[in-house]
């Protein structure tokens, strides 16, 4: 896969749930991931630079921490940095990542019987 990011995004299902610490929160699906952040699909997405604290769920695991709005694309969405992941996630984070790119490696049709 040619991917013009510093780290190799992968694919997945999750749910996110986001606050600016203030007034603002926003929830939004994950379809996308890397070590070094995610992408949330939701209406309104925050201006750059916005800090946020986010829990990520994705395929049974869960992933709390902070970040930026790194991206944003009206009506869309927008891609959120990592900033700092609270104690044990970032374990949990590699799990993932690793789970997610050796599925993303596999060969189709391995395992299924025609």
């Amino acid at each position: 896969m040619i991917c013009k990011h510093k780290y190799e995004r992968f694919d997945c299902h999750g749910a996110a749930q986001l606050t600016d610490g203030g007034s603002r929160n926003a929830w939004g699906h994950v379809r996308d991931i890397c070590l070094a952040g995610f992408y949330v699909f939701t209406v309104g997405p925050w201006p750059i630079n916005t800090e946020v604290q986010f829990k990520l769920e994705i395929d049974g695991t869960v992933i709390c921490g902070a970040g930026v709005v790194a991206t944003r694309n009206p009506g869309t969405g927008m891609s959120i940095a990592f900033l700092d992941l609270a104690p044990g996630y970032q374990e949990k984070l590699d799990t993932l990542v690793h789970g997610l790119a050796h599925d993303a490696s596999a060969p189709a049709g391995v395992g299924l019987r025609i």
